[in-house]
C-alpha cells in the first residue's frame, strides 16, 4: 500500500519567563555518590560471580 507524505508544518510557542521545575545540580550530593558506588560495587560481584560458573554474556 503506497503511502503519501505531504508538507507538514508546525509552529511552537516557548514562554522562557517561566522557570518550570528545579534547577539541575552541578554536583552529585553524597547520597547519589553512595548509591551510584553500591550498584557498581553490585555489578562487579555478580560479573565475577557469573565468570566463576562459566556463564558466557
Amino acid at each position: 500500500m503506497p503511502i503519501e507524505i505531504r508538507e507538514v508544518e508546525a509552529e511552537v510557542e516557548v514562554d522562557a519567563g517561566r522557570g518550570g521545575g528545579e534547577q539541575p545540580r552541578s554536583e552529585a550530593s553524597s547520597e547519589a555518590l553512595a548509591r551510584w558506588q553500591e550498584l557498581a560495587r553490585r555489578d562487579a560481584q555478580l560479573a565475577a560471580r557469573t565468570q566463576a560458573w562459566s556463564f558466557d554474556d
